[in-house]
């Protein structure tokens, strides 16, 4: 089983994705998180493998997040997931050890292929979908 967090301080978008994420069998969302604490410290407990980081409010939060997730559980892929998929923001997170960034509101199939190529892709290699 894939162990996943989500993270987003939209409700809608923590929802779509959750519901979206529940269609895959062999993932298991272990924990929902909202973008303005820290989120590296429940990967480690949690083990989880992945952190999705869709929709926070304010860009630079997501960059924190993600930069905070590479440094502290470096074992941890982060998948940015972005309403404004030309932001050019998105470059930076990827910069900063996001493992791929695409657009939100993915259907089920094509979320469970980018999981299982960020899975699939050695931690150096990040994805841009």
């Amino acid at each position: 089983m894939t162990r996943v967090i989500v993270v987003a301080d939209c409700g809608h978008s923590m929802a779509t994705l959750t519901q979206a994420l529940a269609g895959i069998d062999s993932v298991d969302v272990v924990r929902h998180a909202s973008g303005r604490a820290a989120v590296a410290p429940l990967a480690r407990k949690l083990s989880a493998d992945v952190v999705f980081v869709d929709e926070l409010h304010w860009p630079p939060l997501v960059l924190s997040r993600v930069s905070e997730i590479a440094k502290d559980a470096p074992d941890t892929a982060v998948i940015v997931l972005t309403s404004t998929p030309d932001a050019g923001w998105l470059a930076d997170a990827l910069r900063q050890g996001a493992a791929a960034v695409a657009s939100s509101g993915l259907d089920t199939p094509t979320l469970a292929r980018l999981l299982r190529e960020v899975l699939a892709s050695p931690a150096s290699t990040p994805l841009a979908a």
